[in-house]
């Protein structure tokens, strides 16, 4: 399954701030992005607005979360309105309607975008050396935004999305990022997965399959936000 972190709310972006050496606190940002805009490039989109219409990029970091498991601050750019508001002219891969976001003047863009931060909620060996990995990571590459990002281990990596997958709600928002219930969307996938995470699984859904037919357990933090 590919695993998407959800829209945090204010009080997960409160815990956020604190952690990030923030003292503003979070704002929900409406996100309505003209036609134009591209999904990975927040920085040019707010760019590109401020030319037209006036304004400033305000630079922070929008917040998701696997809830009670793992907070994800992704930095990205908001435009500041000549009238003062702001206004996220990025669109969001799960069609968000609004982000929580937090603004940083200490962290400006000029030129590469800071690595995403990833704040364990749950003290459990599998949520630990995930973040951990991202902290402190062995090995890195270099994304198609040129910003450096961690190579996961794969053992680390299934076992946070096992983790993830097997305390979901069935009642939340599907992982998929789809804007269904887990239970009405990927949940008999995920059992599946659970069951025997190097087989096939047959009649999975096409937004669930990953690489050579199986389906993805690559958790997409960084999709959510966009960059560049």
């Amino acid at each position: 399954m590919k695993l998407r972190a959800l829209q945090a709310p204010k009080s997960v972006g409160v815990t956020a701030a604190v952690r990030l050496g923030l003292d503003g606190p979070p704002q929900l940002v409406t996100s309505r992005p003209p036609p134009t805009a591209d999904v990975r490039r927040c920085y040019r989109n707010v760019r590109e607005q401020v030319a037209a219409m006036g304004g400033e990029a305000v630079f922070g970091w929008s917040v998701w979360h696997f809830p009670g498991i793992l907070i994800v601050c992704n930095h990205h750019a908001v435009w500041r309105q000549p009238d003062g508001r702001l206004l996220d002219v990025t669109p969001q891969k799960g069609g968000e309607r609004e982000i929580t976001f937090l603004p940083d003047p200490t962290r400006p863009y000029f030129g590469t975008a800071y690595r995403s931060v990833l704040i364990g909620i749950e003290d459990r060996p599998e949520v630990c050396d995930y973040v951990a990995a991202h902290v402190e990571p062995a090995a890195t590459f270099t994304d198609e935004l040129g910003s450096e990002q961690p190579i996961v281990p794969d053992e680390v990596q299934r076992r946070f999305s096992r983790f993830v997958i097997a305390n979901w709600n069935a009642h939340a928002p599907c992982l998929c990022g789809k804007p269904r219930k887990f239970r009405n969307c990927c949940a008999s996938v995920a059992a599946i997965w659970l069951k025997s995470p190097y087989g096939r699984c047959e009649n999975v859904p096409t937004h669930c399959i990953g690489s050579e037919g199986q389906p993805s357990v690559q958790p997409n933090l960084w999709a959510p936000s966009a960059s560049s």
